[in-house]
């Protein structure tokens, strides 16, 4: 999956790191001389190219336990709740992740992308309301969460709000029009708002960006019919 974050470093024999995990190693490398930059090079990374079987799961494994013992040492810093979230929701713990999303937001409650991965793991539980509530709440402290607004409509449409659902991917596909999944969301909600042409029209320009999109080509297909 794609991130903004990228560590590369030199293999310096006598190099150690400070903290439980990496992303904490700031400090050990300034007093090694290694400098930290930016750069806007992409990087590919392939982790899994040569893993032995279970190297992923045990590799899951530690970085919970290295997250459960980040929270114990230091329960009144949000950001650490949200990192061991994301790690539950690694490992398909859905519950658990919700559990610990809601302690970030109760210490932090103005963090948009904390909201939104509350409201995203609550879908994911099937809780639909409260990931309606979440997903809301998340939007409304940062209008720019495309993020925020797709998953949002999702879960409008699982209710069949549909005018609802139709104006929240509104304001996802301008924030970001290269996600094609808007495309199929804003079909859906026109589609079954009796708009077939628009929904028609909007599977197209999907079309011309993604032409390999199989999904949308077999709702096209289906809403020709």
């Amino acid at each position: 999956f794609p991130s903004a974050k990228v560590r590369l470093f030199p293999k310096r024999p006598g190099v150690c790191f400070d903290g439980a995990v990496h992303e904490l190693l700031n400090a050990a490398l300034a007093r090694c001389d290694i400098p930290i930059i930016n750069t806007d090079i992409p990087v590919y990374h392939y982790p899994q190219r040569h893993q032995q079987p279970g190297a992923q799961e045990a590799k899951q494994a530690l970085y919970l336990r290295l997250g459960q013992q980040k929270v114990a040492e230091h329960p009144e810093v949000a950001r650490l709740h949200n990192e061991l979230g994301d790690q539950f929701v690694d490992m398909g713990r859905y519950g658990e992740a919700a559990a610990a999303y809601r302690r970030a937001v109760e210490r932090e409650p103005g963090e948009a992308m904390w909201l939104k991965n509350l409201g995203t793991t609550l879908y994911l539980l099937g809780h639909l309301a409260p990931a309606e509530q979440a997903l809301r709440l998340a939007v409304a402290q940062d209008p720019t969460l495309e993020e925020g607004w797709r998953n949002l409509t999702v879960v409008l449409l699982r209710q069949a709000k549909y005018g609802d659902a139709k104006g929240a991917i509104a304001r996802a596909l301008p924030l970001n029009p290269d996600q094609p999944d808007s495309y199929r969301y804003q079909a859906m909600a026109q589609y079954h708002l009796g708009e077939t042409d628009a929904a028609i029209t909007s599977l197209q320009a999907l079309l011309v960006r993604f032409p390999d999109d199989t999904e949308g080509r077999s709702l096209l297909d289906q809403y020709t019919e």
